[in-house]
């Protein structure tokens, strides 16, 4: 279950007005059941900001805490951290799920995941070369029970070899944490992998 199509907008450049507005429009004109879509927002201190307020008159807002909205419409994020993603790629089920977001380093993962629809530019993230998914499908595989137990050598010869490619190839973590959210790994369980994404010189020696 996931999405039908994936959408951002970033404003890092025009601002986070300019950025909802494209993914607003693009859901409007594209999505189905309007009367039912979602507004995530990264807190909810963030409701009274004018330029969604059109979109979230249906007050079917949330954010990562607390209440879940009402699925069974259009998602929209608004510059979501990684617990919000996941939110949003869950609530959006055989819907639209947009991005409007002014961090992209902290979504350019799940856009790459997804091939998301890049509304500024009209054109599709082009995903990774074959290497890489393979390394990142690696790296989703080998946390099936989480990526804290680096200091057994069986789960560190699963999480390690990947990492090396990744890190090799230049891909940051957080573009590795968003791709994996978007792969449908927990944010909670990839937040760990902060400690794992560092140089063999610094990675705790395994124990057994």
């Amino acid at each position: 279950m996931s999405p039908v199509d994936n959408v951002w907008v970033d404003g890092s450049v025009h601002g986070l007005a300019y950025a909802f507005a494209g993914v607003e429009g693009y859901l409007c004109e594209n999505g189905s059941n309007w009367s039912k879509r979602a507004l995530l927002l990264p807190h909810m201190s963030a409701r009274t900001e004018g330029y969604h307020q059109n979109f979230s008159a249906n007050n079917n807002v949330a954010s990562a805490r607390g209440k879940p909205p009402e699925r069974g419409g259009p998602v929209l994020a608004v510059d979501p951290p990684l617990k919000l993603l996941e939110l949003g790629v869950r609530l959006a089920d055989r819907q639209l799920f947009g991005v409007a977001t002014v961090h992209p380093h902290e979504v350019i993962g799940w856009a790459a995941a997804t091939k998301a629809l890049d509304l500024a530019t009209s054109e599709r993230h082009p995903g990774v070369p074959p290497e890489i998914q393979e390394a990142l499908q690696d790296l989703h595989d080998a946390g099936y029970n989480g990526y804290a137990r680096q200091r057994e050598r069986f789960f560190a010869a699963k999480y390690f070899p990947p990492i090396d490619i990744l890190m090799d190839a230049g891909y940051d973590v957080d573009f590795v944490k968003s791709y994996l959210v978007a792969l449908g790994k927990s944010s909670d369980s990839v937040e760990r992998i902060d400690k794992l994404y560092v140089p063999p010189s610094q990675r705790p020696r395994a124990l057994r």
